[in-house]
């Protein structure tokens, strides 16, 4: 579900002052609720050399069992938590996640492109959503689905966003898709892995 930023000041759980960034009230550009459970947000960037640039936060719920209602405070997501979720969910069922793999690296190679201006910005974040409707049939992935830290639809939406903002900012860039084959990869050492998040071509 795509929440309208405008709303966030008219509604106590989404007040403009819980996404804040460095002390400053700021609205998102857009803002997903996924599963009741994850605010996921994009904001203006501040990169002068890219206009377009996002900046990717998000809140989630502490603890949904007890308290659905109790959300922790804004928090910048990074690679690493990606990578750690995704390996998390290799161990547990290899063949769903290198499947899910494979979906996000077809996106990389057909889909993102670096946004052309504000507005196509606002479209293609909104279009997540569509998107991972189109890619992804839950069916095929029960095992991973909702197991470990976080959710495939979560993960979906990140690493969607991650892969808009190093495409727009960085054309040439491939940290994102080259993450995406070590995983893909037979391949159990840590260490080529997290330091392929640590690597730019």
């Amino acid at each position: 579900m795509i929440i309208n930023p405008q709303l966030l000041s008219n509604t106590p759980l989404l007040s403009q002052k819980h996404f804040g960034i460095s002390h400053k009230s700021s609205f998102p550009l857009v803002v997903h609720n996924i599963d009741n459970r994850f605010l996921l947000c994009a904001y203006q960037g501040k990169k002068q050399e890219s206009p377009l640039d996002i900046i990717v936060k998000y809140r989630q719920v502490l603890d949904y069992n007890s308290n659905p209602n109790d959300w922790s405070r804004i928090r910048t997501p990074s690679h690493n938590h990606w990578l750690v979720d995704v390996l998390v969910k290799r161990f547990e069922d290899e063949a769903q996640t290198k499947a899910f793999i494979d979906v996000l690296l077809n996106i990389w190679e057909n889909v993102i492109q670096p946004f052309q201006d504000d507005s196509d910005r606002l479209t293609q974040l909104s279009n997540i959503p569509n998107l991972y409707q189109q890619s992804i049939d839950e069916s095929k992935f029960g095992s991973i689905l909702n197991y470990g830290f976080y959710s495939i639809r979560f993960l979906f939406f990140l690493a969607t966003m991650l892969m808009y903002q190093e495409k727009t900012n960085y054309p040439d860039g491939v940290l994102f898709q080259g993450m995406l084959r070590i995983l893909r990869e037979d391949n159990n050492d840590l260490f080529s892995i997290f330091q392929s998040v640590n690597w730019r071509g």
